[in-house]
């Protein structure tokens, strides 16, 4: 193989890694939500909870939160629930090899299911004190344990309660009670959504996804920014 298409490979590799990067990063989803200035000029809302699911093969990647007013000194006026909903077909984004990854990306109030909202929360909340992790000691020869069922994939549980935080990742399995319980959760979350225009919405980020700069709080308004000239180091 000539130089030249080693170089041209290495950078196709590389920037394919760049393009799964962000949009791992988006489907994950950002640290904090500042709404349109004319909604609120200096408040934002930050996850609360997020359920991923992330399924074996060729099928979507998806995930789902909800953020919270954290706007610092204030104590009335808060800002509504959001509820913020991604889907990302990676593979074929690996296949089609885009500037940016094309996440689906969708924002929801809750105002008219909020008590079903808070049924929801509350029972992962209660789940999450049961979650089962299984004790197994150290694993020295790559061994680990087997749960009954078939594997379907990867499920991530993120929890907050103001005091205490959680991230349970699991496998998801046909035999799984926590599994049924996510994917039920799921579901409820979506029902409630009253969808909103993410015009004016912007999401803030511990790294600038854009340049792959590390340490700099980045706020993205949804719009798709120009390629770089260089890629992230392998």
């Amino acid at each position: 193989m000539s130089q030249t298409s080693l170089s041209s490979a290495t950078y196709r590799g590389r920037y394919l890694r760049r393009v799964l990067h962000i949009g791992r990063a988006l489907v994950t989803g950002p640290i904090a939500l500042f709404p349109p200035r004319e909604i609120d000029s200096f408040g934002w809302l930050e996850p609360v909870l997020r359920i991923e699911a992330d399924p074996l093969g060729v099928k979507s990647v998806r995930s789902i939160s909800i953020f919270t007013d954290h706007t610092m000194n204030r104590d009335e006026d808060l800002l509504q629930p959001v509820i913020r909903r991604t889907e990302w077909n990676r593979a074929l984004d690996k296949k089609n090899r885009p500037n940016w990854p094309m996440v689906d990306i969708s924002l929801g109030y809750c105002e008219d299911a909020l008590a079903q909202v808070e049924e929801v929360v509350l029972g992962l909340q209660d789940s999450a004190q049961r979650l089962p992790f299984v004790a197994f000691g150290l694993s020295t020869h790559r061994s680990r344990p087997e749960p009954p069922g078939d594997l379907l994939g990867f499920l991530e549980l993120h929890l907050v309660n103001g005091a205490q935080s959680l991230t349970f990742l699991a496998q998801w399995r046909t035999d799984s009670d926590l599994a049924a319980r996510l994917s039920l959760a799921f579901a409820q979350l979506e029902a409630a959504m009253q969808p909103i225009r993410r015009t004016g919405w912007r999401e803030r980020y511990n790294t600038e996804l854009s340049s792959e700069r590390v340490g700099i709080l980045w706020d993205w308004d949804g719009s798709v920014p120009e390629p770089p000239t260089t890629v992230m180091n392998a």
